[in-house]
């Protein structure tokens, strides 16, 4: 956008922002049926849940499902993707002849056998309000929906559906939640083992509850313990259930021999601020606020022993969400930084590999070529994607640690930064190379503006925010070339190279400053607008 341009949006944003907010414009609307501008691709999002079937890995990716070969566990291939669904995907479910992704209140079947892309098979929509988790064995889908606070219909509950027709999912039965003792009002969650359902519920404290659904048409309750619970997970026929306590989760294992489940022993370790539990086959994974990722062997469930606690894998910030494993595999959903594979060939001592980020946040874009840059504000790193559009967009490289406040490209340079400037060679995008770094005391980038010679900083520093120009005729030792101090937090700045004047844009007005010297100087300012109450 040239010079005149971006000084006539930041005008007009102003006019326009002040008419419409003290009644000055009318009749300013958008056609959000205006299909002018079509979708072309998308990625990314947040990773919430996993599952594993052999070397291939599936997770939700925002409201896409990605699969990657894992069979060379520190080299994951991406395999294929799902289309765009109409939701973020929440959960997965998989059978050995499906692959059923919740996204919103629809349920997606795939075939879970990846060749190009990924095979849809049909889709189950949830007549309820909101569906929450599934479930799926053998082919029958379990879905747990959260209804009505009134308890006057049938819209929360568990969906029972026959899935041996993918193409024509039925539903064959439904657990009215009414009809359960305490009346819920609907469920969080739902795990099922031999058609007996294993949820818990939404009311109040979130309670646990067992339901025979051996006869889908004729689902009852045959257990209510009197806790609340987090969802469980089941292995070999044994039960795992975090219960809350005092604000910590206990750890329970019960026998599923009585599908009522008979209790047999207690994890001796309660865990503050409970994220989620996966238990398969002689392992159980549990990751907490606290103690990130714990690892029980579980092969005598009477007597649990910790091989491992408060495992972290370098670089990650988030605490898991989701767990699948198979054999010597681990994957932890990192919810805003993708999927973490672990290898657990001794589960004392586990290998991380490679973490795989999907990009969920895009704090920040720039652009060069068929090159897109994205930075990501929380996680403190820029993405580089090839927009060429000759393959499905998805990142091509990485440049870590950099925390971000703002991207900007300008030639062969590629400028960011957030309590520094820094200064990276990007004449070759997927291989950025860092060339420097521009600092000053209290320096807080908020904005950055190239122009010619000199990058333009707007740095929110407290007490006292700057408008500050760095030179960078030699991107090697970026230098001050002056600043002033600017009246309220500055917002975006427009550069003026033929006339020499700055435009900035402050939560107290807009400023023009003359830059012709290296300390630039006020010209006007024009306030915001105060309404006048009559």
């Amino acid at each position: 956008m040239s010079s005149y341009s971006r000084i006539n949006v930041l005008l007009l944003s102003a006019i326009v922002a002040f008419g419409v907010l003290f009644g000055l414009v009318a009749n300013v609307s958008a056609d959000v049926n205006d299909t002018s501008l079509p979708l072309i691709d998308q990625y990314g999002g947040a990773t919430e849940t996993v599952v594993i079937s052999g070397t291939t890995v599936f997770v939700g990716v925002g409201s896409r499902v990605m699969a990657y070969d894992v069979s060379d566990i520190a080299n994951p291939v991406l395999l294929g993707r799902s289309g765009i669904l109409l939701a973020e995907v929440t959960k997965l479910a998989l059978t050995n002849n499906a692959l059923f992704a919740l996204a919103g209140n629809d349920v997606t079947i795939f075939s879970p056998h990846v060749q190009i892309g990924l095979n849809q098979l049909g889709q189950y929509t949830a007549p309820g309000q909101t569906a929450r988790d599934i479930s799926a064995e053998g082919s029958t889908l379990y879905v747990a929906e959260v209804g009505s606070s009134s308890l006057l219909d049938d819209s929360g509950g568990i969906r029972i559906v026959d899935v041996s027709n993918p193409a024509s999912p039925s539903q064959v039965g439904h657990f009215d939640p009414t009809t359960a003792t305490d009346g819920y009002e609907g469920f969080s969650s739902v795990a099922a083992n031999n058609a007996y359902l294993y949820a818990t519920s939404t009311n109040g404290l979130v309670k646990y509850v067992t339901i025979d659904a051996t006869d889908p048409v004729n689902p009852v309750v045959v257990s209510e313990p009197a806790f609340s619970a987090f969802p469980p997970s089941i292995t070999n026929d044994y039960l795992y259930l975090a219960s809350e306590f005092n604000g910590d989760a206990f750890v329970g294992v019960y026998s599923l021999a009585n599908p009522a489940g008979t209790f047999l022993n207690g994890i001796g370790e309660t865990f503050f601020n409970f994220n989620t539990l996966h238990a398969e086959d002689d392992l159980l994974f549990i990751s907490s606020q606290v103690s990130n990722i714990t690892i029980y062997d579980v092969s005598e469930p009477m007597t649990p022993v910790q091989k491992i606690n408060n495992y972290q894998p370098t670089g990650t910030f988030n605490r898991p969400v989701d767990f699948a494993r198979n054999g010597n595999t681990l994957v932890s959903a990192l919810a805003s930084e993708g999927f973490q594979l672990i290898d657990i060939t001794d589960p004392s001592n586990p290998a991380e590999q490679p973490s795989i980020s999907t990009a969920t946040k895009s704090s920040y874009l720039a652009a060069k070529d068929n090159y897109l840059f994205s930075g990501n504000s929380d996680k403190h790193y820029v993405t580089v994607f090839d927009t060429s559009l000759s393959t499905p967009l998805q990142p091509i490289a990485e440049i870590p640690q950099v925390a971000v406040a703002n991207l900007r490209v300008e030639g062969d340079f590629l400028y960011g930064g957030y309590y520094n400037l820094n200064i990276y060679d990007a004449t070759d995008p997927t291989n950025i190379t860092h060339l420097s770094t521009f600092d000053k005391p209290d320096l807080t980038v908020n904005y950055i503006e190239p122009a010619g010679n000199l990058v333009w900083l707007i740095s929110r520093a407290v007490p006292t925010p700057e408008l500050v120009a760095v030179d960078v005729s030699n991107p090697l030792t970026p230098t001050e070339r002056g600043s002033i101090a600017t009246s309220g937090f500055g917002w975006d700045v427009a550069i003026d190279t033929t006339t020499d004047r700055a435009y900035l844009g402050t939560t107290s007005g807009l400023y023009v400053y003359d830059i012709s010297a290296p300390t630039p100087v006020e010209i006007t300012h024009i306030p915001v607008i105060t309404p006048t109450v009559n």
